[in-house]
């Protein structure tokens, strides 16, 4: 973080719904009294309303369920802080390992106003046990894969979790045994029984089976997640033969950052007490605030209600550090308690409890029932739509194509289609195409397909290569090639271009090449032609890279890889025919390379024009199928979709 002016700091602790919000809307009224702090534990904003359904199939992309944090929202002093809060003074708030703040390492960040914004731990996969993108997205894909294997289900608690998770589960595979057991006489019990009837009847529907008002004896070590058979056993001595457990009860609080400063504003339940300003009920700590599902309110714990209350602290601590004396803003429950919930991929309800206001629709409860279809949950636009909101219009895209949006193809660049080598056809084949399409799960995508023996392949702007040697025009051997060239004859020497390609294949050719930046008046042997390729052979993808524009390429860095599965890539490429470099990022990870065990390649390449190309080139021992979701190419980091940088 850059030096700052010694203004005070108002630090949020978590980085959810509601600290991201108030962090977002301190910043916005700032005004250059006092910087924001954001104290989050986890690399990145997780959609948690997301997770149930990302937990149990493979044919969402896991990865999206978790957002770069935009710095940049918070003002031009504001900082996102990873680091997990281990304690609290009356004036610092102490991490659990050292961060830069001003220039300098220090585990201890003063604050002049404190808002606690951590809310509650759900059981796994509600909540997930890794704080950063990478073991999320691996453990949602890890017990996606357990559901997909299981045959019999037994989903463990009946609330909003529970429900979405059976219902989706059922709906996606509706051969699967699924049973949802609830301690309760109704599932969501908290609300009105309108709900319950509103769930039961979607159960009956998807032939889900119900168990109600019977607790599950959970043993002590967990239940088996290997895929044999074992009983869940209920208190009334029932037995449930199943492959599969998953735990949906119990909402723990994560209160434990106030225990040592101040231990009485903890109540029996572990939530925090409050004063009706939001503020801890203690006489000695008037600058800290608790929000959201932490606070022992008597707001139902969703996020209209929190929402509501990030007002209510913003107004406060505004209030606080200014001079004025103007009495403090007292929050009020308005709303019955509501919520928005998925029965399945297909339906949902919007169900509010009765307002009790005396009137005769206030005696009943609001129900409105809707169609949705969306697998994703709509992830996709919410992520282009906080993207657009911190880089503004995105206009500095050289190239951008979203398949998610429906763009065309022809989006990326320059379409050639060649039946053998410098023999064009001027449309699709059977045997070899680009087109939209749709992946084995339905996800919209450009699709790049070429049959097996069929010898050129499908390729983009960016190419996707990976043997050494040049082919002359005369070889009889010559692959087709379907690609597309972005940015066709545009690249400029001394440039820096940031690229992201989001893409799956449906088998792993060998010697398949996926992408290249491929130089055309160095057109010499030894593949010095490609400076720069992502290359597909034994089950494994490669960088290859030459740095002399002279020899062929040498691998620099390898990743096992499998069909059916997303991979994202992230480049930085310098184009200088001298000191240019790269680095790469896998999934959002800037990767090692294997040769120097540096993170960025150092070399005198891409001399002349030189285009990017992405698809399937060669690889003729399957049939192949590459699916392209997103692909971009900018000037600047912040002008692409940075969560493939990390």
């Amino acid at each position: 973080m850059a030096k700052s002016a010694a203004i005070p700091n108002v630090v949020v602790i978590g980085g959810s719904y509601v600290g991201l919000n108030l962090a977002e809307s301190l910043a916005t009224s700032a005004q250059g009294r006092y910087r924001i702090l954001l104290v989050e534990k986890n690399s990145h904003f997780q959609h948690l309303f997301a997770f149930p359904r990302y937990a149990i199939t493979s044919r969402v992309d896991a990865h999206k369920a978790f957002i770069p944090f935009q710095k940049s929202r918070l003002g031009e002093r504001g900082a996102i802080v990873q680091a997990k809060v281990v304690e609290l003074t009356k004036d610092l708030v102490v991490l659990d390992g050292q961060v830069d703040i001003d220039g300098k390492q220090t585990d201890k960040i003063p604050y002049a106003a404190l808002a606690i914004a951590t809310g509650t731990k759900l059981s796994p996969p509600g909540t997930l046990p890794e704080s950063n993108k990478f073991g999320g997205t691996a453990y949602l894909q890890k017990h996606a894969a357990r559901v997909e294997k299981s045959h019999r289900i037994v989903v463990v608690g009946g609330g909003a979790v529970g429900v979405q998770m059976a219902t989706d589960i059922k709906e996606i595979y509706p051969a699967k045994s699924v049973t949802l057991v609830h301690s309760r006489a109704n599932v969501m019990n908290k609300f009105h029984p309108g709900l319950h009837d509103v769930i039961k009847q979607r159960c009956d529907e998807l032939n889900l089976q119900l168990i109600l008002g019977q607790r599950v004896k959970l043993p002590e070590g967990g239940y088996p997640t290997d895929g044999r058979e074992f009983n869940v056993l209920l208190n009334n001595g029932t037995q449930i033969c199943c492959d599969l457990a998953i735990i949906s009860t119990g909402q723990t609080p994560q209160s434990d950052v106030l225990q040592t400063l101040a231990p009485s504003c903890i109540d029996a339940h572990g939530f925090i007490k409050v004063k009706d300003t939001l503020q801890v009920q203690h006489v000695d700590f008037p600058n800290i605030f608790a929000l959201g599902d932490i606070a022992a309110t008597d707001a139902h714990k969703a996020a209209r209600p929190a929402l509501k209350q990030v007002e209510v602290v913003r107004d406060n601590i505004q209030r606080l550090l200014s001079e004025t004396t103007h009495e403090l803003v007292k929050y009020a429950v308005t709303d019955p308690a509501a919520i928005h919930l998925t029965l399945g991929v297909t339906k949902s309800v919007i169900f509010r409890n009765p307002s009790g206001d005396g009137s005769e629709e206030g005696s009943h409860p609001v129900i409105m029932h809707k169609n949705d279809g969306e697998l994703d949950m709509g992830i996709a636009q919410l992520l282009f739509t906080l993207l657009w909101l911190a880089n503004g219009t995105l206009s500095k895209l050289l190239v951008d194509y979203n398949a998610e949006r429906g763009d065309d193809v022809s989006k990326i660049g320059r379409i050639n289609l060649e039946q053998a080598r410098g023999e064009p056809i001027k449309s699709n084949t059977d045997n070899l195409y680009i087109k939209a399409g749709k992946d084995w799960r339905g996800s919209k995508s450009a699709h790049f397909h070429r049959k097996k023996a069929y010898i050129r392949c499908a390729r983009l702007p960016m190419r996707l290569s990976t043997r050494n040697e040049s082919y002359p025009d005369t070889n009889a051997n010559a692959s087709n090639s379907a690609e597309i060239h972005a940015l066709d004859k545009q690249t400029k020497a001394g440039e820096s271009y940031y690229l992201t390609y989001s893409f799956a294949l449906s088998a792993i050719p060998n010697s398949l090449m996926v992408w290249q930046w491929k130089e055309y008046e160095a057109n010499n042997k030894g593949g010095a032609n490609i400076p720069l390729s992502l290359e597909v052979k034994n089950n494994q993808i490669f960088l290859a890279y030459q740095a002399d524009g002279k020899t062929g390429r040498i691998t620099q860095w390898t990743a096992d890889v499998k069909p059916d599965t997303v991979y994202n890539v992230g480049l930085e490429i310098l184009a200088k025919s001298s000191g240019g470099h790269v680095k790469l990022y896998w999934n959002g990870e800037q990767v090692t390379f294997s040769t120097n065990k540096e993170k960025t390649l150092i070399g005198n390449m891409f001399p002349g024009r030189s285009d990017p190309k992405i698809g399937i080139y060669r690889g003729e021992d399957v049939e192949t199928n590459s699916f392209v979701y997103q692909f971009q190419i900018g000037t600047e980091q912040k002008d692409v979709d940075s969560q493939y940088f990390g």
